[in-house]
């Protein structure tokens, strides 16, 4: 049978082994009651697979009902997406292959196309994560096969890798177990009722640890016939209700189980020849259900203008926060990238990472800091972040926001002295000039492209580029027709013109403007 993947969310996971032991004593209950365990899927007054598979529940993950069995004919009730999505005839996807047993690791696990026994065949299979009231990590599972016609084994294994299979070459791929991936094992009763978990985490190969006394765990096989919220097939009865001792689910407490909260991401259900560790794993249903979240924010602040004035500095600060229920390992590579406010252009990206030291437990937080160059005043850009250990990558959603303006300060400074001089011209006779001297000055913090008139003189500076702090010195001269107010007595007569600075910038909305005037006496008769 192919398999189908339906996605949650992405972060490591533990595995899981349920196995059955008529003979040792059922687990206490636990205190975690958000989910029914009853055996059926529909809801009586709490979240059940069906309150999940219709998009509602408190669940942190789930993984969807993932269709494991070719149906034929194919359902002709599109209606229910779930049918349409599962494989039109063709064989089961399975485990084959000796190294294909829970005590060997992954990596020696092999997949192909073949048929199972019809009782150990799983039609659908689902997992999903709950955080307790007190934030331990709860995991429910379940399964349903194809016939009843006599007890089978089913496992269920919590992965902290992201693993998939590789149906050209039948390999599973993301990498190996990690300590305390963790499996749990039960009987599928033909007739129902509760079954035993016994739950195991993985120390290495050929190590599975039993922590069934601190897992809280149980699980039920349903015992009458039962509504079936998807689409279902009996190998008897066809299409229709759970026929009895064709549904499974159960639940455990992994961070009682692990003594710790770790990151899921894959769940492995499965049949076995028998309840021995050893034994021979049949059926294949794998899909994804993350634990781990993590989100981003950040703040941000101009550090003035680049070297050659073409953009401002921002300096950002973005934390990154585990909102998850998951714990991030130590020697997690959290990764913060930073569009510069140009979210069509990865060439400009700022890219920041850092190595966590220790791990980053739900709700901890880990700051990273960068410098970006933008030429938007109030500057805006939006960071995303990740972290990544060993196959698997958590990715927050984008976090934008517009940060303080850049202060800026344009200001031009301009000085002017001038003196008047008589002279004579060829056919004129006496004339008066008057010559003037100055300096601009960009006293501000931004460039500034410059011009400076005079009213009498014209353009004494073209169109010039200044950078804060330098300076210009500015001359000329012009030939007054007149006095101020046509005086004509040599001691009462002044001339005087004024400057105007202009300065122009792409920052600036409006040019800055700077005038001074400069009163010139003709005779300096006192």
């Amino acid at each position: 049978m192919r398999f189908k993947t339906i996605v949650a969310a992405i972060v490591p996971a533990a595995a899981f082994l349920l196995v059955a032991s008529g003979a040792s004593p059922l687990p206490s209950l636990p205190v975690f009651d958000a989910f029914e365990i009853d055996g059926n899927a529909v809801s009586n007054g709490k979240d059940d697979w069906k309150t999940l598979y219709d998009g509602l529940g408190s669940a942190i993950a789930y993984s969807g009902v993932i269709c494991d069995y070719a149906f034929d004919p194919v359902p002709t009730n599109c209606g229910d997406s779930h049918a349409c999505a599962c494989p039109a005839l063709g064989d089961d996807n399975v485990f084959t292959g000796g190294g294909s047993k829970d005590i060997y690791d992954i990596d020696q696990w092999k997949a192909s196309f073949k048929n199972n026994p019809p009782k150990d065949e799983i039609d659908n299979a689902y997992a999903a994560f709950y955080s307790d009231t007190n934030g331990d990590l709860i995991a429910v599972f379940g399964a349903d096969r194809l016939s009843t016609d006599g007890d089978a084994q089913i496992g269920f294994w919590f992965l902290q890798n992201k693993i998939k299979v590789d149906h050209s070459t039948g390999k599973f791929t993301g990498g190996k177990h990690m300590v305390n991936d963790t499996l749990i094992l039960a009987d599928f009763t033909k007739g129902g009722g509760l079954a035993t978990p016994r739950v195991f985490k993985w120390m290495g190969t050929n190590n599975l640890v039993e922590v069934t006394a601190s897992a809280d765990a149980t699980a039920d096989v349903n015992d009458t016939t039962v509504t079936a919220p998807w689409t279902y097939v009996h190998h008897h009865a066809g299409l229709g209700d759970f026929q009895q001792g064709s549904f499974f689910e159960g639940k455990a407490n992994l961070t009682k189980a692990l003594g710790q909260t770790l990151c899921f991401t894959t769940f492995v259900a499965e049949t076995r020849s028998s309840q021995e560790l050893s034994a021979v794993l049949k059926d294949l249903v794998i899909g994804d259900v993350d634990v781990c979240a993590i989100s981003v924010s950040k703040t941000c602040e101009c550090q003035g203008f680049n070297a050659d004035f073409s953009a401002f500095n921002i300096a950002f600060d973005a934390t990154v926060t585990n909102s998850g229920a998951g714990t991030f390992g130590t020697g997690s590579v959290v990764t913060v990238t930073d569009d510069a406010g140009t979210p069509g252009n990865t060439a400009d990206d700022v890219v920041v990472t850092k190595t966590i030291t220790q791990p980053l437990l739900p709700g901890g937080t880990v700051t990273l800091s960068g410098q970006f160059q933008s030429t938007s005043n109030p500057p805006f850009n939006t960071v995303t972040a990740r972290i990544a250990n060993s196959s698997v990558v958590t990715n927050s959603d984008p976090y934008g926001t517009a940060c303080d303006p850049c202060p800026l300060d344009p200001k031009l400074k301009l000085t002017k002295s001038c003196s008047v001089v008589v002279e004579t011209k060829a056919n004129c006779g006496l004339v008066v000039r008057v010559n003037f001297t100055g300096q601009v000055e960009n006293t501000g913090n931004l460039p500034l492209l410059v011009t400076v008139t005079d009213d009498q003189a014209g353009t004494v500076l073209a169109m010039t580029l200044m950078l804060p702090g330098q300076k210009q010195q500015l001359s000329g001269f012009y030939y007054p027709s007149q006095a101020n107010g046509g005086v004509t007595d040599p001691c009462q007569a002044m001339f005087n013109d004024t400057f105007t600075a202009t300065g122009q910038s792409p920052f600036l909305a409006q040019p800055v403007v700077e005038k001074i005037t400069a009163n010139c006496p003709l005779c300096p008769c006192q």
